[in-house]
């Protein structure tokens, strides 16, 4: 039997048990702490906002 699949399972549900999330349109951030969780997602909103703009020249819906 191959451990990968269960390690990643385990892995994934570590990440979910000790951190905290946060969601917005377009990303799920998973953290150490709500605030931390909350200023990524901002922050990636932001980014992705500005290099829409940058390289299409329009915003993405």
């Amino acid at each position: 039997m191959d451990a990968r699949p269960i390690a990643l399972a385990i892995a994934v549900l570590a990440c979910s048990v000790m951190g905290a999330s946060y969601r917005t349109q377009n990303f799920i951030v998973t953290a150490a702490n709500p605030t931390m969780a909350r200023e990524v997602a901002v922050a990636a909103e932001q980014f992705r906002k500005q290099l829409a703009d940058q390289w299409l020249g329009y915003q993405l819906q």
